[in-house]
């Protein structure tokens, strides 16, 4: 709305068909999962405080087997059939 309002609607149409195939929203999908699945394990077993180091985020190309091996158990889960 704010690109629509501040730019017109051709400008808010482009940005928005960009943000969809740009899988965007996927990436929102698995920002919310994990930081949904931080909160569930800090409410059921407790966790320690934030400590500022003072360093920046790190960041650095990580295959997709690291990857998936990181955040596998957190974000698939197994379907299980109804009866």
């Amino acid at each position: 709305m704010e690109v629509l309002i501040e730019r017109g609607p051709r400008e808010a149409f482009l940005k928005l068909s960009q943000s969809f195939f740009g899988l965007a929203w996927v990436f929102s999908l698995f920002a919310m999962q994990t930081k949904g699945w931080n909160f569930s394990n800090a409410i059921t077993y407790g966790r320690a405080g934030y400590v500022a180091t003072g360093r920046g985020y790190q960041v650095d190309t990580v295959s997709v087997p690291e990857l998936y091996s990181k955040y596998a158990q957190s974000h698939i889960y197994i379907a299980y059939p109804y009866p």
